[in-house]
């Protein structure tokens, strides 16, 4: 499964990676949203996790952008607080949050989108 990572904080991105590939995912992590949607053109991820402050726009944009672009598969927003995102229709994980939530939201099929 390829995963695709935007958080404007290099160690969120950086944390992600680590946990995502050791767990066996393919993984592109960049910092802003023009670069998440480039990458949606190019890459095709099966999976966005995005942080809901991304740089230059925010989270809920930043999903209605990535399927304009053709994002067809999951997303999965971070939010810095309870219930920040909960208007996004996707699923959203509060931070902090435990690495076993979010390995049951990327297996967990109702977290799409399209």
């Amino acid at each position: 499964m390829r995963i695709l990572v935007v958080s404007p904080f290099p160690v969120e991105r950086n944390a992600l990676r680590r946990l995502l590939e050791d767990d066996g995912y393919e993984l592109a992590a960049v910092a802003t949203r023009d670069e998440g949607l480039a990458l949606i053109a190019t890459e095709s991820p099966d999976v966005i996790i995005a942080d809901a402050q991304v740089v230059g726009g925010d989270g809920q944009r930043f999903v209605r952008d990535a399927i304009d672009h053709g994002h067809r598969g999951r997303v999965i927003l971070m939010c810095s607080r309870e219930g920040g995102c909960a208007q996004s229709g996707v699923a959203c994980l509060t931070k902090p949050f435990e690495i076993a939530l979010l390995r049951r939201c990327l297996a967990t099929p109702e977290t799409r989108v399209a």
